[in-house]
């Protein structure tokens, strides 16, 4: 099955401890931790794509600090990016 060229964002999540968020993520027999993120939506700038999964996949607000590095793949490209998160309990 060929799969569709759709570029994607990770977002690299560290707390005050240097602690990276990860997501589980099981997909049919594949099971793996991953940095949050997925797909770029059709209009979404990265920043935007990078917000909007952040929020869907582990409930956190969070703003783009820096763009790290774009890696291509075969279905297409990932920009991974560091990110300042909000804690409401702050």
């Amino acid at each position: 099955m060929i799969k569709k060229i759709r570029d994607r964002v990770c977002a690299a999540i560290l707390n005050d401890k240097n602690e990276i968020l990860m997501v589980y993520t099981e997909d049919g027999d594949h099971h793996f931790w991953t940095l949050p993120g997925g797909g770029i939506e059709e209009g979404e700038t990265h920043e935007e794509a990078t917000m909007r999964e952040v929020f869907e996949e582990v409930n956190l607000n969070v703003q783009v600090n820096e763009l790290l590095f774009i890696e291509s793949y075969k279905h297409g490209s990932c920009s991974f990016s560091i990110l300042e998160y909000y804690n409401p309990n702050t």
